[in-house]
């Protein structure tokens, strides 16, 4: 503390020129008049009134998505970085008001001189100068005593404060002792202040970069005495925020994955506290410093990295991951935490040749994550409206990632004695289903979610209870092969069927009709034609073979014609559309951009999405397919399945039998066997016997 009083005294104030200054004023800071440093103080009243409205209750948290694998985005952005932390705290919605109160502009007027007078000792391009961020730190370490545990005071050794390490992962259960023998105080004003303005100072990539290189004060040192010895949760928080802060910076990342106490003792907090703004605040940390092991270390290194091997071995953590899925009643801590598992459970491992996911697979876990997703659920189905909660397409990836893992029997007979998972994939895959057009399949990450969905339902097919599914796979089935919804599912209801019926026996009506009045026509010609034709035969009696033979083919000719009338015109339409699509071929051919041409990008570009689109579609395709064989091989009630299909249109019964032959030709004929056998579901029989002839 002395060393950082020391380095605040000696910093060299500058003294401008208070004319040229005009209006512009730093936030937070009193000038004095002679420009002496020892008239130069703080005020961090005006930060607090002016816009940092540092509650408990209101934590702004915002950070870099990590959703799987390769839909992570780096954090290393100035917009990321100032979103993310904002210190959880200021109220200010405006954000030409928030720039306007924390980091103003400079004057245009004023040359490049009269700048950096004006800038004096501020930090990079913020108004954040070097004596403001000192003294905040000065702020909170003498307030500190108060706040830590009596018994052990901070020691400059890391080992004496924290002596976790790599190899012995357990230790940190000690923080929870000491935390429970010392009570819980709540944090001083002042302290808080001080603590909720280094957490927005953080949010700079400038100031990161100076806080890192302090040698006075060793800020993640003094970040773990404060996670591992406060009694204040507050104040616990706000650090761990800070430290997260500092980790949306790539330096930041290594020196905190690089201080091994500091990353045991954040990990132990996850099982050794219950503050709900602590807890998030700490799986934010987790989540970056795995985005950064993910993409900015060498594979082989991933394996060896200090958090991978803390995360792999730490049982301990695994105990308190499951407690909290199946305990926590906040969903914004249970939200925080599908992130971390979806982060985690994707982790590849190069040695094992495994995803992390193998060292979780544990009916605990399963249990909990499937707990979470039914408690999101309900609340979205209470609320009837808009997209599915994320946090069950979270659960769908974490629940798909043990696929390749021993929990994938968990899974399989997870509902062997209660539906518990099946009626949520049920849902899901009728959300994706009411979709109207392909190309709202085709976007985003719903094709992956889709083939997850789909993967989990056939593990649940032996244990099937719910066959309402088919409708929907059906649905998906016409829309992945071009169909458009201008048809819609049959309903169960006497109603709809009986107007359906209605409508089929008034249109047969008018066919016997129609075929009856052609018939009397063509009668009444035949009588009226007789002499004509008994003409036409005694004249032709006279005539040559040759002619003879030219005129029946001639009256052949004439009887056919009106019988192909219809096939041709239809022959003719598909010449003049073939034509027009040959036309537009040598238009696009002949306006085709050259490679020189700058147009070009713009049409590799579109290539390529048309090729991520078609492969997206096959792969779902794909994935209906696996599920109808898995429906027809593993279903342990058929009856109920072909009940279920009776109730479909007959292009997705097509489209759903052409699946299971595709891949089981001799199936479809057992299935056709066992319908006629059965004497039930004539229409099916009927569409089967239609494919096959």
């Amino acid at each position: 503390m002395d060393g950082l009083t020391k380095l605040i005294e000696d910093l060299p104030l500058p003294t401008p020129d208070i004319t040229v200054w005009g209006d512009f004023n730093f936030p937070g800071i009193k000038w004095p008049e002679g420009g002496t440093v020892g008239d130069l103080v703080m005020d961090n009243t005006a930060d607090e009134t002016e816009g940092c409205d540092h509650t408990r209750d209101s934590p702004k948290e915002c950070e870099p998505k990590m959703a799987q694998k390769s839909l992570w985005s780096s954090p290393d952005t100035k917009a990321n970085d100032a979103t993310t932390t904002a210190s959880n705290s200021p109220s200010v919605t405006d954000a030409s008001s928030l720039e306007c109160v924390v980091n103003p502009p400079v004057p245009s007027e004023l040359g490049e001189a009269e700048c950096a007078m004006l800038r004096g000792d501020a930090i990079g391009t913020t108004t954040y100068t070097h004596r403001w961020v000192l003294n905040t730190l000065l702020t909170i370490t003498k307030g500190l005593p108060q706040y830590l545990i009596p018994e052990e005071k901070p020691s400059e050794n890391n080992a004496s404060i924290c002596p976790a390490t790599e190899d012995d992962p357990q230790t940190p259960e000690a923080g929870k002792s000491r935390t429970a023998r010392g009570g819980v105080i709540e944090l001083g004003e002042e302290v808080e202040n001080a603590a909720c303005q280094l957490w927005d100072m953080s949010a700079e990539p400038d100031v990161v970069g100076f806080l890192l290189k302090l040698e006075a004060v060793d800020v993640l040192q003094l970040a773990n005495d404060i996670i591992t010895l406060s009694r204040a949760p507050r104040l616990t928080e706000v650090i761990v925020g800070v430290v997260a802060n500092l980790c949306c910076q790539g330096e930041g990342c290594e020196r905190v994955v690089g201080c091994s106490s500091l990353l045991q003792s954040c990990l132990a907090l996850l099982h050794s506290t219950d503050d709900v703004p602590t807890l998030v605040e700490a799986f934010r940390l987790l989540r970056l410093l795995l985005w950064h092991v993910t993409f900015r270390l060498p594979p082989k290194e991933r394996s060896r990295s200090s958090l991978i091997i803390a995360l792999r071995s730490n049982e301990a953590l695994k105990e308190a991951l499951v407690f909290m899925l199946k305990n926590s009643l906040s969903d914004t801590l249970l939200n925080s935490l599908l992130e971390f598992l979806e982060s985690l459970m994707y982790q590849w491992l190069p040695e094992e040749q495994c995803y992390m996911a193998a060292q979780y697979s544990e009916s605990g876990l399963v249990e909990g994550v499937v707990e979470v997703m039914r408690h999101f659920l309900k609340a979205y189905e209470k609320n009837g409206r808009g997209e599915q909660p994320p946090a069950v397409q979270r659960g769908l990836l974490i629940l798909y990632s043990f696929v390749s893992t021993p929990a994938v029997q968990i899974i399989s007979s997870f509902d062997q004695y209660e539906p518990l998972l099946e009626p949520i994939l049920v849902s899901y895959v009728e959300h994706l289903a009411k979709t109207e057009d392909v190309s709202e399949l085709t976007e985003g990450d719903v094709p992956d979610q889709m083939v997850y969905a789909l993967g989990l339902c056939e593990l649940l097919v032996p244990t099937m209870r719910n066959t309402s599914i088919l409708l929907a796979i059906g649905k998906l089935l016409a829309l992945t092969h071009g169909a458009s919804h201008h048809y819609t599912h049959l309903g169960q209801s006497k109603d709809v069927v009986e107007k359906v019926q209605k409508h089929k026996s008034e249109r047969s009506r008018r066919r016997s009709k129609r075929s009856s009045r052609s018939t009397s026509s063509q009668e009444d010609t035949m009588d009226t034609d007789s002499q004509d034709h008994c003409s036409r035969l005694s004249r032709t009696n006279s005539k040559p073979r040759g002619m003879e033979g030219a005129e029946i083919n001639c009256l052949g000719e004439k009887e056919t014609t009106a019988t192909d009338m219809e096939t041709r015109k239809i022959h003719k339409s598909r010449i003049s559309a073939a034509n027009e699509e040959s036309k537009l071929l040598e238009r696009d051919v002949t306006s085709k951009p050259d490679c020189s041409d700058s147009s070009s990008p713009t049409v590799l570009q579109e290539t390529k999405k048309e090729k991520d689109t078609s492969t997206k579609l096959n792969n779902m395709i794909e994935s209906l397919v696996d599920y109808c064989v898995r429906v027809v091989r593993c279903c342990p009630d058929l009856c109920d399945v072909f009940t279920t299909l009776n109730e479909c249109h007959v292009h997705e019964v097509q489209l759903f039998f052409k699946a299971v032959k595709s891949r089981e030709p001799t199936l479809v004929g057992q299935l056709q066997e066992q319908l006629l056998d059965t004497g039930s579901h004539n229409r099916l029989v009927t569409i089967l016997s239609d494919m096959y002839s």
